[in-house]
């Protein structure tokens, strides 16, 4: 008997999905578990053993030059890593019926209003990820300056040496620029090398939240 579209894309799907799937956990495991800052700091250690050797002429140690190389190929690998996941749940998410029980699975939103919602709530709704980049691109001057977002919902940057720790972005815009900023036009994440605000993940939070309003009222 002959299949019909649905049953034959639908086996695709899982037999793609068996493949897939753990490969995606394992991915981000792997880069949850893995601290970038770490591994730049190892890095400026082994470079340190290597650079003076060379200086004077030594032969450098292969086991050394074997660690810088694994270092380094680890260091590039970790952003594209992230940009993948990110873009590719961006894709998935709206094929992913409200109704689905990994919606029902989620925490409820903290937040009353529609307008208030922090950084926190985001991470709960899986819409930011932890150890991600933020930056802000000064217009004038080109300046670009770096922070990370971190659970449970904060920006980590390190200013004048020292790294300090915000709980909204309109405080860690403030702390950069010295004056009162929307902090979620202000901060950006890199995707596809566009800089993209924050903003845009609140909207989609906010988008997520009233679906899932709609969605408990129709099914109490």
């Amino acid at each position: 008997m002959k299949k019909s579209n649905i049953e034959r894309m639908t086996e695709e799907a899982r037999e793609l999905a068996q493949q897939l799937v753990p490969l995606l956990h394992g991915l981000h495991q792997e880069l949850q578990q893995t601290d970038i800052k770490t591994l730049q700091s190892q890095l400026r250690a082994v470079n340190s053993a290597i650079n003076p050797l060379k200086a004077a002429g030594i032969a450098v140690p292969e086991e050394l030059t074997r660690k810088q190389e694994s270092l380094e190929y680890s260091i590039r690998a970790i952003d594209p890593a992230r940009r993948f996941l990110a873009d590719f749940f961006d894709q998935i998410r709206p094929l992913t019926p409200p109704t689905h029980t990994a919606y029902q699975r989620r925490r409820p939103p903290r937040s009353t209003a529609n307008s208030r919602v922090s950084l926190a709530e985001l991470f709960d709704a899986d819409i930011l990820q932890d150890g991600t980049e933020v930056v802000h691109l000064a217009k004038r001057s080109g300046r670009r300056i770096a922070g990370t977002l971190l659970r449970p919902g904060i920006i980590e940057l390190c200013l004048d040496g020292h790294i300090q720790r915000f709980d909204t972005p309109s405080g860690a815009g403030k702390a950069v620029s010295g004056r009162s900023t929307d902090g979620w036009m202000y901060w950006h994440i890199e995707r596809n090398n566009e800089l993209v605000p924050l903003d845009y993940y609140r909207s989609r939070y906010l988008k997520w939240r009233k679906e899932l309003g709609r969605e408990t009222q129709e099914t109490d």
